[in-house]
């Protein structure tokens, strides 16, 4: 038997078999003129970002040196934060891209796709762990690591998944395993920049595993991994039947349906458990993208409660907060 549920947006009461969505407080004229490519807050310099802990404690850095910035002028890293179990550390799981400002195809250019790419495009995942005490930053290993870091420093000894030239537009999401190790969700293009993958990644055994969950429809599609009180694992997904077009400003971010899967046996199989994307009658044409949760002021998860964005103009740059309470 369905559940039958109420519905709440504009202060009106409706219902609908499925789940509960609030919107007491609908975006209508949210102007996203300013907010390319979702949100720049995640985004600095992959020589930079080890110092937000490290060089702002008075900890002694090693120098960048000119050839640092000959060789890797314009790199870049998009960064996904999660504190560990005890609070005493800081995960940093991020991507890296050359942010390349003139275009040039030769910097651009993608050798597993034989042909230059946008700048969006970003490889690979590294991770490393920053103490909150001491500033001390370290890789997943417990090496201690010089900053701040360079490209080459971050190949050697923080990449945990060689991507091998497939690349995502936002970072992975992040949550802790039972073993309080990071695991992540992570969009990634397959055997063309049109067809995409999540994938969920953890430390099993002695090394990182990946497993793909089902397609995605975008690069830009932001997702949620979280544990359920079943113990089984959650993925909260963005997909769709075919890519977005890259012609409208939002379609160009990315967008679709909303979709949960599962896992029972600690993400090594996936199934669908269901679509709560909203009512396709009162949104028919709607996509909706970074469904996240909604957190506490001392960052802990609000528990069954989303939060996302939705739209209808594929090109006007405004949107909708939904509300998700189950």
């Amino acid at each position: 038997m369905s559940q039958r549920v109420n519905h709440r947006r504009e202060g009106k009461r409706y219902q609908d078999n499925g789940t509960r969505w609030e919107n007491p407080n609908p975006i209508e004229n949210y102007d996203f003129g300013s907010f390319a490519a979702h949100s720049t807050a995640f985004k600095s310099t992959l020589m930079n970002f080890a110092l937000t802990y490290a060089a702002s404690q008075g900890q002694s850095n090693r120098a960048l040196s000119d050839k640092d910035f000959e060789k890797w002028p314009e790199w870049s890293s998009y960064q996904s934060k999660l504190p560990s179990s005890d609070g005493r550390s800081l995960y940093v799981c991020f991507t890296s891209y050359d942010d390349v400002k003139s275009n040039d195809p030769k910097r651009l250019y993608n050798p597993r796709y034989k042909k230059p790419v946008r700048n969006e495009w970003k490889y690979n995942l590294y991770l490393i762990k920053i103490d909150l005490e001491t500033s001390g930053v370290t890789n997943f290993q417990g090496q201690a690591l010089q900053t701040p870091i360079d490209l080459d420093q971050a190949n050697e000894k923080c990449r945990i998944w060689d991507t091998d030239w497939r690349g995502a537009g936002v970072p992975p999401a992040m949550k802790l395993d039972r073993n309080g190790n990071p695991a992540m969700l992570h969009v990634l293009s397959a055997d063309t920049l049109k067809e995409h993958y999540y994938y969920y990644v953890r430390y099993l055994g002695d090394k990182w595993k990946q497993t793909p969950i089902t397609s995605s429809n975008h690069q830009w599609n932001s997702c949620h991994l979280t544990d359920g009180r079943d113990g089984d694992l959650h993925a909260y997904i963005i997909t769709g039947r075919e890519y977005l077009t890259e012609e409208g400003f939002m379609d160009k971010h990315g967008g679709g349906r909303i979709e949960e899967w599962t896992s029972g046996d600690e993400g090594n199989t996936w199934k669908k458990a269901w679509e709560i994307t909203p009512d396709k009658t009162r949104y028919a044409g709607w996509k909706f993208n970074n469904i996240q949760p909604v957190k506490r002021p001392d960052g802990t998860i609000v528990e069954n409660m989303l939060l996302f964005y939705g739209f209808k103009d594929s090109d006007e740059p405004k949107a909708e907060a939904f509300l998700l309470h189950e």
